[in-house]
């Protein structure tokens, strides 16, 4: 999954709270990522493990 935008609150969910410009891949360790919904203050993402 990548993500990139504003990321005051970390919902980027990429370990911090710095804005990204470019796409930045969000690591799931042992997991497959079915679908993802995203919006101003959130990112919500539905896995299953591997």
């Amino acid at each position: 999954v990548f993500c990139w935008g504003w990321n005051k609150y970390g919902q980027l969910g990429l370990g911090d709270a710095i804005d990204r410009n470019l796409p930045c891949e969000a690591h799931f360790e042992n997991c497959f990522v079915k679908s993802v919904a995203c919006g101003w203050w959130h990112t919500l993402a539905s896995a299953t493990s591997q």
